[in-house]
């Protein structure tokens, strides 16, 4: 499989992440807003983002000591 029929499956819609997550699509966009987690890309009108970057921003959450 080439690189370019391996991408549109890299992304994922704000409904993914926030499943990914656990948590609302507002959630979602509150804590990319605040910096906590990546802002994503436009695609058009529609957000999207890199199942990479989602899987990194998590695997550094989680190794965050609770508060």
């Amino acid at each position: 499989m080439n690189a370019v029929s391996e991408f549109p499956s890299a992304l994922l819609t704000v409904e993914q992440v926030a499943e990914r997550l656990s948590v609302s699509t507002r959630t979602v966009f509150r804590m990319a807003a605040s910096g906590e987690f990546p802002s994503g890309f436009r695609v058009r009108n529609l957000r999207r983002w890199r199942s990479k970057d989602v899987d990194e921003a998590i695997a550094r959450m989680a190794s965050r000591p609770a508060r």
